[in-house]
């Protein structure tokens, strides 16, 4: 089972918005929603889930092999972990595959001489 999409719904609720983020399967009708509000920062949220939208779009959604201990659920709500730190235990060996790779930016230069770095 690989991740094929992500996306965001912003849903306005007079004095906030709501942002529920969609995450679909290649299995037909599988996907699961979440929310991601995080008050009068709404662009900022949505432009993060694109950013990690482009990891994680492939990858299988049941991956768990960093982070050993599965996230607490109860009546479809996650429970924030209470242990010291972080709160949750990490695979350090497992986490030391996926190192942390800094983005390649090339400049564009316009006609006009200016610079563009995205």
């Amino acid at each position: 089972m690989k991740i094929t999409k992500i996306s965001t719904t912003v849903v306005n609720a007079r004095m906030r918005n709501w942002i529920f983020v969609k995450v679909e399967t290649d299995q037909p009708g599988l996907y699961g929603w979440g929310e991601a509000t995080l008050e009068w920062k709404t662009k900022s949220v949505v432009g993060a889930v694109e950013d990690l939208a482009v990891l994680l779009v492939g990858q299988d959604p049941r991956r768990n092999d960093v982070v050993t201990e599965p996230i607490k659920m109860e009546g479809g709500i996650s429970h924030a972990p209470t242990a010291p730190g972080l709160g949750i235990d990490i695979n350090e060996q497992e986490a030391a595959k996926h190192p942390f790779q800094p983005e390649v930016v090339m400049p564009y230069f316009h006609k006009d001489g200016s610079v563009a770095d995205w």
